[in-house]
């Protein structure tokens, strides 16, 4: 059985090994966010779909529990673009929760919570985890960069609600970018609103894979600290370790379908393509890059590898 939408476990510094499960298609969203390591959006869509068949869904997902065996910490819900788009998720959430004891994660920009059916359908998740980069709406307009339809007072108050609603927990994720949403003003903002919103950890982020932006760039070291102390953040800035999981007989197949949904850094696809059992692991990347599946970006002085199809300037982003 060849896995689309099943993926890993890949090492994950919030969940730990976390077996992937994308429900949406390739940066499908209604964000276009300047820091995504997945670059542009494509299909800028507020409207929520089956994207995909639930029942062939769900049974990727047995299938990928049972290639990963004991290695897996959380299943998580992240999608290529935002997963609460996919309409059948609360299916998806229960069938897992039905089968196995791990516990389920959502990973979400947090757009889409004002819809009373969209909590509902979460619902079932031991951990839901949003992105809330400011809470300043001239600030969310450039950093996110929304699609039209959406308002950002109902974002606000839909999380508000899920907070009043849900009873698992929320762990909010901010991704500092140099100039945007660093300065002492929007931190104090945002300290406000996370004291409404209660959320049992808040995870501060940089970005450390290459951007959709190359201008994006990290905070100064004085504004990380003064995010950590003003919001008590939990810091995630380091780069992720550990062993990515290929599922499948074809290991190429296998690290394109984690480039689809994470960029990886040179040492991993070599080190991947090597636990596989590739012997020239560096001959087999240097075709994969040759016939365009793969391209290599630098960023921070390291090189990693995208999908060819991910939308992104050509430049190397220093």
């Amino acid at each position: 059985m060849s896995l689309r939408w099943v993926y890993g476990p890949v090492p994950s510094r919030r969940f730990g090994r976390s077996l992937g499960v994308s429900t949406i298609p390739f940066k499908t969203c209604n964000y276009s966010c300047v820091y995504c390591q997945l670059g542009r959006t494509i299909n800028m869509t507020n409207r929520r779909r089956e994207f995909f068949p639930k029942e062939e869904l769900l049974e990727e997902i047995r299938e990928g529990v049972k290639r990963a065996e004991e290695g897996i910490d959380y299943i998580t819900f992240v999608g290529d673009g935002e997963p609460t788009l996919y309409t059948p998720l609360e299916y998806l959430i229960d069938g897992v929760k039905e089968a196995y004891s791990f516990p389920v994660s959502v990973i979400t920009n947090g757009s889409l919570f004002y819809s009373p059916l969209v909590r509902e359908e979460v619902s079932g998740a031991d951990v839901i985890s949003p992105t809330v980069d400011t809470a300043v709406e001239m600030t969310w307009k450039k950093i996110n960069r929304p699609h039209r339809d959406l308002v950002f007072e109902e974002v606000l108050e839909g999380l508000l609600s899920l907070r009043d609603e849900y009873s698992g927990e929320i762990w909010v994720e901010v991704m500092l970018v140099d100039g945007l949403n660093d300065s002492e003003e929007e931190l104090q903002a945002l300290k406000e609103y996370f004291g409404l919103l209660k959320p049992e950890r808040v995870y501060i982020n940089i970005p450390i894979r290459p951007p959709a932006e190359s201008w994006v760039r990290p905070p100064s070291p004085e504004a990380l600290f003064n995010a950590h102390r003003l919001l008590n953040g939990l810091e995630i800035t380091a780069l992720e370790s550990g062993e990515f999981v290929l599922q499948g007989d074809d290991p190429i197949g296998g690290i394109l379908r984690i480039l689809l949904r994470h960029p990886m850094r040179e040492e991993q696809i070599e080190s991947t393509l090597k636990s596989w059992g590739v012997e020239d692991a560096r001959a087999v990347m240097e075709v994969m890059k040759m016939g365009g599946a793969m391209v290599p970006v630098e960023y921070r002085g390291r090189t990693y590898y995208l999908p060819g199809r991910v939308r992104r300037e050509k430049k190397a982003m220093g």
